[in-house]
C-alpha cells in the first residue's frame, strides 16, 4: 500500500545494530524515523501505529505541502481530513494569486513544509462559499 505513496521504508533490529540505534536516538521500541530528502535531519513519527494511522500519515507526506481549495468539495475534504479528533488543520483565507502578500504565501509554504507531518494546511480564495459543515463559529465564514 505504501509503495504508490512514493516512500521508502526500511526495518532495523536495534538490538542487533545497537551504534545505529544509539546514532538515530532510538530510546523504545518500535522507534519510526522519517525526512523527506537526504539532507533534513531525521525526526521521530509520532502518529498511530495501526495501519490506518501509517497510511494517513504516507498519504499527507506524499501531497503538497498545501492544499489548495478551489471548490465546495475541496473545502468538505480538507474538514474530513482533519475534523475526526486526530488531526488539526489550518487554512489560510485569500487567493495566492490575488489576495494574499506574495511574502505572506511564502512563509505559510516554509510553516507548512516543515510541520507537514504533524497538521494539514491549506489555502483558499473567498470565492469557496462556507456551506454547513457543523463547525463552531467561523469569523471568515461571516456574510
Amino acid at each position: 500500500m505504501l509503495a504508490n505513496h512514493n516512500m521508502h521504508i526500511g526495518k532495523v533490529d536495534a538490538t542487533v545494530h545497537k551504534t545505529l540505534s544509539n546514532d538515530m536516538g532510538v530510546k523504545g521500541f518500535p522507534t519510526l524515523k522519517f525526512r523527506l530528502s537526504g539532507e533534513e535531519e531525521w525526526k521521530t513519527y509520532d502518529g498511530g501505529r495501526k495501519a490506518k494511522d501509517l497510511i494517513g500519515f504516507a498519504e499527507r507526506m506524499s501531497n503538497k505541502p498545501v492544499a489548495e481549495i478551489k471548490t465546495d468539495a475541496d473545502f468538505d475534504a480538507f474538514i474530513e481530513r482533519t475534523y475526526n479528533g486526530a488531526e488539526v488543520g489550518f487554512m489560510l483565507g485569500g487567493s495566492a494569486s490575488s489576495d494574499l502578500p506574495a511574502p505572506l504565501v511564502s512563509w505559510w509554504t516554509e510553516m507548512a513544509t516543515a510541520n507537514q507531518a504533524s497538521a494539514y494546511f491549506s489555502m483558499t480564495d473567498r470565492s469557496v462559499k462556507c456551506t454547513q459543515h457543523h463547525l463552531p463559529a467561523r469569523p471568515s465564514c461571516n456574510p
